[in-house]
């Protein structure tokens, strides 16, 4: 088993951290801090690692795209279980369901990418990939067992009708192989 090694950026001072993320994430240039002449866009790792100098910590460029990989990543996950969220918070009836399993089913393949690829990740970091996993887990369970429902409703629902409908003209034996056979219900 390999052993897990704590990023150097981890062990930054909060502020020079969250503004390192600011930089990876958002894109956002720290105030007072002026990139190359030539350089005009989002900020690049070479420029955290400046950065990291300017505030007086040596960081490799090679440590700050290791973690800047993961953070992005992360980032990503956490998006993508948001807008997961807000898709299906109008949604009701099978069509959420089976939506809901196909969410949670490509956001566990991010997932399985996502720690596959990565070379480490901190405790918390992988507490969240479980947490996230477990969930999307849940909702797959829960899809499934919805639609098993909703299929056993219908079928007796039409199983009844049947019955109702045709009592007189088909004998029981007859009904009570149609409700087997075709439908599944047992009585």
């Amino acid at each position: 088993m390999s052993r897990r090694t704590h990023s150097t950026i981890e062990k930054l001072p909060v502020e020079v951290k969250t503004t390192i993320d600011d930089m990876l994430i958002d894109g956002v240039w720290p105030d007072g801090f002026c990139p190359d002449d030539d350089w005009i866009g989002k900020p690049r790792y070479i420029d955290c690692v400046n950065y990291c100098e300017l505030k007086g910590h040596k960081i490799s460029e090679s440590a700050m795209g290791r973690y800047g990989q993961r953070v992005k990543a992360l980032t990503r996950m956490r998006n993508a279980g948001l807008i997961a969220r807000e898709t299906m918070k109008g949604m009701d009836g099978e069509k959420a369901s089976q939506t809901q399993k196909a969410a949670a089913e490509m956001i566990t393949a991010h997932l399985i990418e996502l720690v596959s690829d990565a070379d480490s990740f901190s405790a918390l970091e992988l507490k969240d990939i479980a947490r996230c996993a477990k969930e999307c887990t849940q909702v797959a369970i829960a899809s499934d067992k919805y639609v098993r429902q909703q299929v056993e409703e219908k079928a007796k629902a039409a199983a009844e009708k049947i019955e109702k409908t045709y009592k007189k003209e088909i004998s029981p034996e007859v009904l009570k192989a149609i409700k087997e056979q075709i439908y599944g219900i047992v009585d």
